[in-house]
């Protein structure tokens, strides 16, 4: 699975995308990460549970070149009770998924708590880091991470 993830992103992207897209595809499978088969996006799953979404077509439409977006739950990101630092916090807060009445079921969206802080008007899928530069990548890594935490704290 991720082999087909690789090859779409070995075929969309170049130079630093490519290489932080492959750097993400590598953390996916380093933690065991199901990918629904895919031609551009794919539903993330850790034990079938929703770990994030992922865009990659390489275009300069929206949601392009690449995009990784939040699932619905942020879990410990959403209520608040996950210590990050200062640099963390702001660079997810600067990745909240504003509702741009696309079609997506959201519309106007909704009030949303991401780090302790309230924003209103939120995507469904809260967080979205489009052609992440190296600070956001990390954090998109640092999500995937916490969000496995939280599923497999609750089994």
């Amino acid at each position: 699975m991720a082999d087909i993830l690789e090859d779409v992103i070995r075929k969309s992207l170049t130079g630093e995308a490519q290489a932080r897209a492959l750097d993400f595809a590598a953390h996916l499978r380093a933690h065991g990460i199901q990918l629904d088969t895919g031609d551009s996006y794919w539903e993330v799953k850790f034990d079938d549970a929703d770990i994030c979404h992922l865009w990659v077509d390489g275009s300069e439409n929206m949601p392009g070149p690449w995009t990784i977006w939040s699932c619905g739950e942020l879990g410990a990101w959403g209520r608040g009770d996950c210590p990050v630092d200062e640099r963390t916090r702001d660079i997810v807060w600067a990745h909240v998924n504003f509702c741009a009445n696309c079609g997506g079921g959201c519309n106007p969206g909704t009030t949303k708590t991401v780090l302790g802080k309230v924003f209103d008007e939120v995507c469904s899928s809260t967080l979205a880091y489009t052609n992440p530069d190296a600070n956001a990548l990390a954090r998109a890594k640092e999500m995937v991470n916490v969000r496995i935490k939280d599923l497999t704290e609750v089994s």
